[in-house]
């Protein structure tokens, strides 16, 4: 009986050393826990995307550069994070249209470079509302000098471009489809009352 008394004595005094050793491995582990914490849920802890006017501007004038390459000598875009508006200004190079053929060529350029691009800046996932493509080229004035000059507009509004079947439409197709378009009626002025462009309803 007594030493079964002196054993049971034995066993309580291990016990404060056992709950000291489990209390030590419990802390480690969770220390470890803590430490390696797993990736994703890391990464759930990441805040989302956010939108400045650089970042956007920054995107939207690489998109639009992108979306004409060589076609144009040079590519300006505006934004505005207020009214999420954008402007794009094509600049191209070449001789004045002066013949029918030549004419018809310079319309149908403006219309492929202004749907590519809206086509890449409404597909640029930013934020947008309204984007308007200028595109502006060499006219003869009426002293037969060369200044550049605003050949195309075109505005297109978010509700209007989310409903365009955007994979069928071609330049040609879609330019009728803009909010507001206009194309200047000719690359030669008799004088200098020629108004300014404007942009007018419809194709």
């Amino acid at each position: 009986m007594s030493e079964m008394s002196d054993g049971t004595r034995a066993r309580r005094r291990m016990t404060p050393l056992a709950l000291a050793l489990a209390l030590a491995l419990t802390g480690c582990a969770a220390a470890s826990g803590a430490t390696e914490m797993p990736t994703s849920t890391a990464s759930s802890l990441q805040p989302g995307p956010t939108f400045t006017k650089s970042s956007v501007a920054a995107i939207l004038t690489e998109s639009a550069r992108g979306a004409v390459g060589a076609a144009a000598s040079d590519v300006s875009v505006t934004y505005d994070p207020a009214t999420q508006v954008a402007g794009v200004t094509i600049t191209v190079t070449g001789d004045v249209p002066t013949t029918e053929a030549r004419v018809s060529a310079a319309f149908t350029r403006v219309e492929t470079l202004t749907f590519q691009e809206e086509n890449d800046l409404w597909a640029s996932g930013q934020p947008l509302r309204q984007v308007t493509v200028t595109v502006m080229g060499p006219v003869q004035d009426a002293y037969s000098g060369i200044i550049n000059q605003v050949y195309s507009i075109a505005t297109l509004i978010a509700a209007t471009a989310r409903n365009l079947p955007w994979p069928t439409l071609t330049p040609r197709s879609a330019w009728p489809l803009y909010d507001q378009t206009f194309l200047r009626p000719g690359f030669v002025e008799q004088d200098h009352a020629l108004p300014y462009a404007t942009a007018t309803p419809g194709g």
